[in-house]
């Protein structure tokens, strides 16, 4: 088994932040009601004048200053030592590029930004998480992110949008799991879906407690 791992969104828990980011822009007039979730968040906010732009900056914010205050979805934690107890490779390919599309003077660098957030949960530390840091890939495009995977011969891929399994170069050999909290994509992914990472982490590892 080698296991590939997707960054936003999967290892990260970026819906609190976002809604906390979203409210704080006075875009609406009951921030109170609006929907939880990325999902129903990014339609909501499209819909507004201006909507693309609105959440592209937005998105520009949430993955570039503010991802420090992102912490670890639950139970990744338990699935990375359960894996490292199994001897089970595991490789991060993340679809980003090194600067956001409304970040035009290229003040922050997604990709350093996001290996510094991997640093600071302790990844790479060999009493932590113990993930070799060439086992860390980052790709402009979601098709070389299916390349990826494909020559890393992963067995399995971890993601959150169903999106990435649909590509044509994603590789029939890897079996998509996907990570669905909130079971906004489940009816859309070709795979098995879970609602957290503990779940997948038995489905994998049926001894794991």
């Amino acid at each position: 088994m080698r296991i590939g791992i997707d960054f936003d969104n999967t290892l990260t828990d970026m819906d609190p932040l976002l809604a906390t980011l979203v409210r704080a822009q006075g875009w609406f007039a009951h921030p109170e009601t609006l929907p939880e979730g990325k999902t129903a968040l990014r339609q909501t906010i499209r819909a507004l004048d201006d909507g693309e732009v609105k959440w592209q900056r937005l998105q520009a914010t949430l993955y570039g200053p503010e991802l420090y205050r992102a912490p670890l979805r639950t139970g990744a934690e338990h699935f990375f030592h359960t894996a490292r107890q199994h001897r089970i490779p595991l490789f991060i390919v993340s679809h980003k590029t090194r600067y956001a599309r409304q970040d035009e003077a290229q003040r922050h660098d997604l990709r350093a930004l996001a290996t510094d957030w991997l640093a600071r949960q302790g990844f790479f530390d060999p009493h932590g998480f113990n993930l070799p840091e060439d086992h860390l890939f980052f790709t402009d495009t979601r098709a070389e992110k299916a390349r990826r995977i494909d020559q890393l011969n992963c067995t399995h891929f971890i993601d959150d949008l169903p999106e990435l399994f649909a590509e044509p170069d994603f590789p029939a050999t890897t079996t998509p799991l996907l990570l669905d909290p909130t079971g906004t994509h489940r009816a859309d992914s070709p795979g098995a879906t879970f609602p957290d990472w503990y779940a997948l982490t038995r489905s994998l590892f049926p001894d794991a407690p």
